[in-house]
Parts: structure tokens; C-alpha cells; sequence
């Protein structure tokens, strides 16, 4: 921001810096009486999964832990989870939502069908 300076031992000071003059490129805006600023929206919550008896999870491809999974932070809204334990040859899709600020808690027992499947 250039304002008006006054040179001084050949360089320039800014006329505004330390004054009561107002520098004429800087607004200041107030909200308006009665207004409030908008809450900031929480874009993540956390995922307590425990998997009976464990499995590797996954996200989009991506390793996230191995089970239980205590605190997992996840954005928010339906997440898809795969479960897979190689010692049962189990493989099972879940979905999970996750809620803003919240802890979302999940057991699944993999040793029982899926809800809605037979053996």
C-alpha cells in the first residue's frame, strides 16, 4: 500500500503509520447491528469401530488401521468402509455416517452374516 510518505534521509516514511490519520486505502467494515458472523461448520467427526473378531479397514483404497479403531477422524457424511479378515476369508462393505463433532460408534461381527444375506 503506497500512501503519501515524507522523505526522510533519502528513504520514505509512510505519513500513516503511527498517526491519527486515517490511511485512505485501508476500510474497516463492522457487521451490522443484530448480525452475527457465521459459525464455522465442522467438516470432520470421529469413528469408535470395533470388528469382532478384527479386520483391516479401508477408505477409498486406503489402509486407515487395523480394528478396534478408537477416535477416527472422518469427514463428514456416509463413509464406505471395507472390512477384511484374511483368517475368517471375509470381506464385507459397510457404510458408516459420520456426524459433525460428534463420535460415531460401531460394532460389527463378522463372524455373522451380513444383514440381509444368507450363508
Amino acid at each position: 500500500v503506497s500512501g503519501t510518505g515524507t522523505e526522510i534521509d533519502g528513504g520514505t516514511e509512510d505519513a500513516y503509520e503511527g498517526s491519527d490519520v486515517a490511511n485512505p486505502d485501508i476500510e474497516e467494515i463492522t457487521p451490522a447491528d443484530g448480525d452475527e458472523p457465521e459459525p464455522v461448520r465442522a467438516r470432520f467427526g470421529r469413528l469408535n469401530l470395533n470388528v469382532i473378531p478384527w479386520a483391516k479397514v479401508f477408505r477409498n483404497k486406503h489402509f486407515v488401521g487395523d480394528t478396534p479403531l478408537e477416535r477416527e477422524r472422518l469427514p463428514v457424511g456416509w463413509q464406505t468402509l471395507v472390512l477384511v479378515n484374511e483368517d475368517l476369508n471375509v470381506r464385507r462393505t459397510i457404510r458408516v455416517r459420520i456426524r459433525p463433532n460428534r463420535v460415531t460408534r460401531e460394532v460389527i461381527d463378522l463372524r455373522k452374516p451380513a444383514a440381509g444375506r444368507t450363508p
